[in-house]
């Protein structure tokens, strides 16, 4: 069958590439360009005669010693073009166990060869990385790829740049491409700004988004400007595929790459991709979901997209049946972010307790319970608690799962978690002592992750703690006190030795963290306040943070020497 002879192919094609490069070959390099190509019929080899290849432009090779590995002395024995094409072609297949060996062979040539190929050359090899082999194109060789496409970029048809660009961008993951070169995608960056895109071909945009937001292009408001109004002018060719595909580039990229967007571009953005959700796939839905809600578009353009997704998804049940767990948990949270976001413009901080979507989240989510990551489930629980649905039974499953996982949480995942915790105290469903004997199981998981947290997340999680501990709570708009017996520390010097340990690196945050570094200072104070501790010992935690503020806030109070704790001290 077809697999056998593509097998047979593939081990040919392997034994003649590893016999020619340790025949005797050149002193000059072959690269045939397509417009130099040898007649029809002639086959290039190291004992060909100048007199046969009649075609202007072609280099060929004298006889020499051979030198075993791909360089300037080794002939190909073919147009690299007719090479670059069939690894193309190849790249389209399953190899199996021929991957390594196939793909060992290509990236030797394209890294002995990369600073001679031409733009199409280069275009496909990278197109064949990017199907084939994406965690290939990496390291030297991606630097070397880049440079190349840097060199060639004034010549680069819009077709050339998206094919390279979206082949570097590949290389493995997204933090393996935070690490790329950041010179030479500058120079692509350079040419995505001039060059004359294609109205009707809406994917090359969208894969140029998609590539320079995952190789960290933050800083280029004006690329983001340019390819976002090319959008916007011509949405009526855009499919599922290619929003999705902006609205999660978008959604990666710093907020000052979205800085010079017209605010009023997502209101036509987000009608556009209600018109495609009929068409869109679990993936999709996902990304546009997710995404709208998180590139600070006004809350109310957004509102008819994410009310015709909850129609969509309660009207065709069996859409849901293909979503797997990071699609529900990426339209989960983008349904949760923007009722958060509408109800903060109401200065409402807290969840109503009425059920703020139609679409069954615990449902689906109870299917695919364990499927879901350890971050996946923090994301649900946040969503279940926000948008009021599940209740009792499923934070309870939900909060199961978290424990037998909790070693796995990151600390965003755990602030996501405190957070969802602090909300559900004031839940009209009873969740309240579940989110309590939640927060403290979690406990330890949160010191261990303490020295690698950020200053949002120590303040997300402090204020959980804050408010379990005090028994306040937002309810309708008004401070209500709670029972004190639904949290209460072994004794105070826990509570403040949860403090020290969980805020070890609020002072080695940047000046743009203080805001959070007040929020942290809050919730402190409000613990061992309501742990009885002395005024001046609140006072000592406070200048153990380096929050002289909150110090001054409270007058007659001079901190306690003998509480300061010193540096760098875990307990």
């Amino acid at each position: 069958g077809n697999e056998l002879r593509l097998a047979h192919l593939v081990d040919g094609l392997l034994a003649a590439l590893r016999a020619q490069r340790s025949l005797p070959r050149a002193s000059a390099q072959l690269a045939l360009p397509p417009a130099s190509q040898p007649p029809q019929g002639t086959q290039l080899t190291a004992t060909t005669p100048p007199s046969s290849l009649t075609s202007p432009g072609t280099t060929v090779v004298e006889a020499t010693q051979a030198s075993g590995v791909w360089g300037p002395d080794v002939s190909l024995g073919t147009s690299v073009w007719d090479f670059a094409c069939a690894v193309q072609r190849i790249s389209r297949f399953d190899l199996k166990d021929r991957h390594q060996a196939f793909w060992d062979e290509v990236s030797d040539f394209v890294a002995a060869y990369a600073s001679t190929l031409t733009v199409r050359e280069l275009a496909v090899f990278c197109n064949a990385y990017g199907m084939g082999a994406p965690s290939r194109l990496s390291g030297p060789l991606h630097d070397a790829v880049a440079r190349r496409a840097a060199e060639l970029a004034g010549d680069l048809t819009p077709k050339d740049l998206t094919m390279i660009m979206h082949g570097l961008s590949r290389c493995g993951s997204i933090e393996e491409a935070k690490t790329a070169n950041p010179v030479p995608i500058r120079a692509l960056a350079w040419r995505a700004r001039k060059i004359w895109l294609e109205k009707d071909r809406p994917q090359q945009t969208a894969l140029l988004l998609s590539a320079f937001a995952r190789l960290r292009h933050d800083r280029d408001a004006a690329l983001y400007r340019r390819l976002f109004n090319f959008a916007r002018k011509n949405l009526h060719y855009w499919d599922s595929q290619s929003l999705s595909l902006l609205c999660r580039s978008y959604a990666m990229v710093e907020p000052v790459s979205r800085s010079q967007l017209d605010p009023q571009g997502w209101a036509a953005i987000a009608a556009r991709c209600s018109e495609v959700l009929q068409n869109a796939s679990g993936r999709q839905l996902g990304y546009m979901a997710h995404a709208l809600a998180s590139v600070n578009a006004p809350p109310e353009s957004l509102t008819e997209f994410y009310a015709m997704l909850e129609e969509f998804l309660v009207a065709r049940p069996r859409v849901n049946e293909h979503l797997n767990a990071q699609d529900i948990v990426q339209i989960a949270t983008g349904l949760t972010w923007h009722h958060c976001a509408l109800l903060a413009g109401q200065q409402q901080f807290k969840p109503t307790g009425l059920p703020a979507t139609t679409w069954p989240l615990e449902e689906h989510a109870a299917r695919r319970l364990r499927e879901f990551t350890p971050q996946g489930l923090a994301y649900i629980l946040d969503a279940a608690v926000w948008l009021g649905r599940g209740g009792a039974p499923f934070f309870r499953a939900l909060a199961v799962e978290l424990r037998h996982r909790q070693s796995k949480l990151s600390g965003r995942a755990l602030a996501v978690t405190t957070r969802a915790a602090a909300a559900a105290l004031a839940s009209r469903d009873g969740l309240g002592g579940q989110a309590v004997a939640l927060l403290r199981d979690l406990q330890p998981a949160c010191l261990r992750v303490a020295p690698m947290l950020t200053l949002p997340q120590v303040a997300a999680i402090v204020e959980a703690y804050a408010e379990a501990t005090s028994g306040r709570a937002r309810q309708d708009g008004l401070e209500t006190r709670m029972p004190r017996a639904f949290f209460k520390w072994p004794d105070s010097d826990a509570a403040l030795k949860f403090l020290r340990e969980i805020c070890v690196r609020t002072k080695e945050q940047g000046p743009n963290s203080i805001g959070h570094l007040e929020k942290v200072c809050v919730a402190s104070r409000q613990i061992l306040e309501a742990e009885e501790f002395a005024p001046a010992a609140v006072a000592s935690h406070l200048a153990y943070l380096g929050c002289q503020a909150q110090i001054e806030a409270k007058p007659g109070c001079a901190p306690s020497e003998d509480l300061v704790l010193p540096e760098g001290s875990s307990q």
